[in-house]
């Protein structure tokens, strides 16, 4: 670090040198903080799909990647010379002249043309989020930074609080509807800042900007102020006159709500009638729902107004937005209808299912299925991991609760895969970062290493050893006891593994006078440091993998496939996340031969 360029609530910017290249560049350093974690992971995704555009040709500042610093995750961009609002105060705020204007408001629009060609609304335009790439050339050259606060054109939600006061769109203030407009507004606003070198509506409050507005361009339409979650909180409406009147404020627009307060008979957003309660989390609620326009029941996942949960809930939307382009019924994965508002929570409309796959295994006293009825559900949920993967994105959370079973009546069994609100871009994981359930997660997680699509193979692994025998394997309350079953299991975790660990140290001791060179902590000693007791919760206790195949004959008898099925399994729970199998191989693997449920069992 050579020097800071910046500060804000997020954390700071600084200037770094890199000294495997001694190249300087501007490094973004985001505060641990979860709320902002989550918002640092949403630009991660926005810069991931910004990748698409040549940042020279687009006017958008080069990304080249973020790194981990501790727990905190620092943005390394391109380093530029300085923001357009202090180069407007070394002009001492008297403006440019139109021939020095022209050029660099043509770029900001050519920044805009390219972020809506990808879809994306930046929310959050302003001189200092504008930079000039070279103060010293002679036609200057600027460039958008700044990513924080990006959205999808697709995924904006309105009442969402972007943007900074005084270059904010009124439908923004207002919380309305909106899309890319909002970025045009501020472009005008910066464009009459760049001919007269201060801001034309400067005010500390939303209440002043619209002062202004209404005394500068006059009053804001009707239609407008109608649709406005906060209308009420500036404007009075008198029906006995033509139009609504401003007032002083003394609402709180970005006020939550903290208690869910929702019964059966509860109208969420305008039209969907709560006829009952499907499951519920941290997050908030699922809900099976009646939509009185079409009459149609589907599931809605009421998010709490938490901002921590706001801002997850934004990603899943963002995920959801890419799921987009893969067909639902084909792909197995929950159709997902939209999204709405019911007051400051975020709903999400999901096809109705009929129950979760854990219930499903429930239903049969947890004895397990038959090969010939597992075979069909693992083939469908390898096809789901397959088609994300297509399309670039880890689900990081697959386990039974989260598969569900589209009719119980139907032969095949239709399974699909729901609740994408851990899920992330392939290329956008973050090592260290606690997803999935304990009990389900793969090494690489439990160990804090960088970690891929096969997270998802792992977890796939343990769903199936459960369909086959109606219990988890692997069934903890902490991850020191999962790691401790795995390996007494599947033997020692390999040691590139072990050394690439963030959360290595918490679970193993170095040791590097022994062949093996890294130990699992004793029972007694990880309760001295951390004042958990281990605990043996497994129903099954395999001395290895292959111990499966003889459980299985005991318990259901000799099955077709058995020993394909244990195959299987051994090459989704390689430990080596490099070596284990992937979707595409998994769908070609002699377990699913259309002919193997038609022989017998000596064949197998």
């Amino acid at each position: 670090m050579k020097a800071f360029l910046g500060e804000g609530s997020f954390g700071v910017v600084t200037k770094c040198r890199d000294t495997k290249n001694n190249k300087t560049v501007a490094v973004k350093v985001n505060k641990s903080d979860p709320e902002i974690l989550l918002q640092a992971k949403l630009e991660i995704f926005i810069l991931e799909q910004l990748r698409r555009l040549d940042p020279d040709r687009c006017n958008i500042v080069e990304w080249n990647g973020y790194f981990l610093d501790g727990e905190r995750i620092c943005l390394n961009f391109e380093l530029l010379d300085q923001s357009l609002s202090d180069y407007i105060g070394d002009r001492n705020n008297q403006g440019l002249p139109m021939r020095e204007i022209r050029p660099i408001l043509h770029q900001l629009a050519n920044a805009l043309f390219h972020l809506g060609s990808v879809g994306i609304v930046h929310a959050d335009l302003k001189p200092v989020n504008i930079m000039v790439v070279n103060r010293s050339e002679s036609q200057v050259r600027v460039k958008l930074i700044d990513f924080g606060i990006t959205c999808n054109t697709s995924a904006v939600i309105p009442g969402d609080c972007v943007g900074t006061i005084g270059y904010c769109a009124p439908e923004i203030m207002l919380g309305t509807p909106y899309d890319e407009a909002i970025d045009m507004w501020s472009l005008g606003l910066v464009a009459v800042e760049l001919a007269t070198g201060v801001p034309l509506y400067p005010g500390e409050d939303d209440y002043d900007v619209l002062k202004f507005i209404i005394e500068t361009q006059g009053q804001l339409p009707d239609h407008l102020l109608e649709s406005g979650l906060y209308t009420d909180c500036y404007f009075i409406e008198d029906n006995h006159k033509e139009q609504l009147r401003d007032i002083n404020t003394s609402a709180n627009p970005s006020a939550s709500e903290d208690d869910l307060q929702i019964t059966e008979g509860t109208i969420l957003g305008d039209h969907h009638v709560v006829e009952a309660f499907l499951g519920e989390g941290g997050f908030g609620l699922v809900t099976r729902c009646r939509d009185t326009k079409n009459n149609k029941t589907v599931a809605i996942k009421v998010n709490k107004s938490d901002p921590e949960i706001l801002l997850q809930a934004k990603l899943e939307i963002f995920i959801l937005e890419q799921l987009r382009r893969l067909d639902p019924d084909r792909c197995n994965i929950v159709e997902w209808n939209d999204y709405f508002l019911d007051g400051q929570r975020i709903c999400l409309n999901f096809e109705l299912l009929d129950q979760s796959l854990w219930d499903y295994i429930g239903d049969r006293n947890n004895r397990g299925l038959p090969m010939r009825e597992l075979r069909p559900i693992l083939h469908q949920l390898a096809n789901a991991l397959f088609h994300l993967g297509s399309v670039g994105i880890v689900h990081a959370d697959l386990k039974p609760g989260n598969i569900m079973v589209v009719n119980r009546s139907e032969s095949p069994v239709k399974v699909k895969l729901i609740d994408f609100g851990l899920a992330c871009p392939a290329s956008a994981v973050i090592p260290g970062d606690r997803v999935g359930t304990t009990g389900y997660c793969a090494p690489e997680v439990m160990l804090g290493t960088p970690y891929h699509e096969a997270i998802d193979m792992w977890s796939l692994g343990l769903v199936a050893v459960e369909l086959a025998t109606g219990v988890p394997l692997y069934p903890v309350e902490d991850d020191y006891d999962v790691l401790k079953f795995i390996i007494e299991t599947q033997g020692q975790l390999p040691d590139h593994l072990l050394e690439s660990g963030l959360y290595t140290d918490c679970y193993f001791i170095e040791d590097n006078y022994n062949k093996q060179r890294w130990t699992f902590k004793t029972q007694e000693q990880f309760q001295y440091e951390t004042h958990y007791r281990s605990k043996e919760t497994r129903y099954i206790k395999l001395k290895c993998l292959d111990d499966l195949e003889k459980l299985l004959k005991v318990w259901r008898g000799p099955e077709n496939g058995q020993t394909l099925f244990v195959r299987l399994i051994k090459e989704m729970l390689a430990l080596d996340a490099n070596q284990r199998i992937t979707p595409s191989e998994v769908l070609k693997h002699p377990f699913f031969h259309p002919g193997l449920s038609r022989r017998t069992p000596a064949l197998t």
